[in-house]
């Protein structure tokens, strides 16, 4: 190998080592948002791009840990170490001594890997639609299977790395590519890449196809055995068969947290039904859609009647409300808890016009 190709190989590797980290790192391809334009309706799960936009905007703010620059950097070495040690092995592979064959070789590795690390992230159906195994195919191709096979390895892991849907994503591309490049050979005749396309596609189809198994099956809650109760268990508690409280069955001192109340920054309704004289309260909160409550208690502490509310419901679970009635502005105020993003916010609550 003459000098010239070495250093083109050597600039390749670090090349590949200084900017994966940085692409891996980062969120490309960030969405653009026009003036009032919704970025997540109340209710709805949170993704990552919903995060990744609520944080452009400054309205969540996300630490991006060094351990996930760490990562990238040691799976970027750890594969670039694989291709070398594997043309290391193979000192007489002809395109090691031809610097044009190694810049083919860099430039389709590279425009496949930094081309999925824009399109793959937060996307549902573009991940499976990307032609990441045509690097095997085509470096199979032209500098043989072998070099197909590792090479292919290095740019699957490559771009699948630190992906939410990795585990199905790796798996859905390297044996796509791997099984295409045992089926495409020596590439001596058109339906070699003919029976390597529909290869590709077949093994695509039947990864997926086990993936959505193992999901369902994993979701399918397992058979329990329980020993059977007696009859007097069996028996609701009086105090589940109590009503909920209504206004009638509200002391003097909790009325005023009685009604309908809205939150002026989001539109969000919490009614209060009624309140028992023990604290328990009868709550109902719309965001438009009704929120389930897991419980509500009023307490007053001197002249403060406060307000505890706590949700169990999808992307609510955790979050809580922490209220206390401002008898001068006649409104309510405190703290709302979301439990999703771990933040903490300060709330009024009016009366509606």
């Amino acid at each position: 190998m003459n000098k010239f190709a070495c250093r083109v190989l050597q600039s390749c590797a670090w090349v590949c080592v200084i900017i994966f980290p940085v692409v891996a790192g980062a969120v490309a391809g960030e969405p653009t948002y026009k003036q009032g334009e919704t970025i997540v309706a109340g209710g709805e799960i949170i993704s990552e791009a919903d995060l990744e936009a609520l944080r452009s905007f400054g309205l969540v703010e996300i630490d991006r840990p060094v351990e996930t620059f760490l990562s990238a950097a040691a799976i970027t070495v750890t594969c670039a170490l694989l291709v070398g040690l594997y043309m290391y092995r193979h000192p007489r592979l002809q395109f090691l001594s031809d610097a044009r064959s190694l810049l083919v070789l860099a430039f389709i590795f590279l425009g496949f890997v930094v081309t999925a690390r824009l399109v793959v992230p937060n996307r549902t159906v573009v991940p499976y639609a990307f032609p990441l195994p045509a690097v095997g195919l085509l470096l199979a191709t032209l500098f043989g299977m072998e070099t197909g096979l590792i090479v292919s390895l290095a740019a699957c892991v490559l771009a699948t790395h630190g992906q939410s849907n990795a585990q199905i994503l790796l798996p859905y591309y390297l044996f796509s590519t791997w099984c295409g490049v045992a089926m495409l050979g020596q590439a001596r005749r058109f339906w070699a890449f003919l029976r390597a396309g529909m290869t590709v596609a077949g093994v695509a189809v039947a990864v997926v196809a086990l993936a959505l198994a193992v999901a369902t099956w994993r979701s399918v809650p397992a058979p329990t055995a329980t020993a059977p109760l007696p009859a007097a268990s069996l028996q609701p508690p009086a105090a589940a068969l109590s009503p909920p409280p209504t206004a009638s069955d509200t002391p003097a001192d909790f009325r005023p947290l009685l009604g309908e109340w809205l939150r002026p920054d989001g539109g969000y309704v919490l009614v209060v039904h009624g309140v028992r004289a023990d604290g328990e309260a009868a709550v109902a909160y719309l965001n438009p859609r009704p929120i389930r409550v897991a419980r509500a208690q009023a307490r007053r502490e001197g002249d403060v009647v406060s307000l505890f509310v706590e949700f169990d419901d999808v992307n609510y679970r955790g979050s809580t409300y922490s209220l206390g009635f401002d008898a001068r502005r006649g409104q309510l105020q405190g703290r709302y808890y979301q439990a999703t993003l771990r933040q903490q916010y300060d709330v009024v609550f009016v009366r509606p016009r």
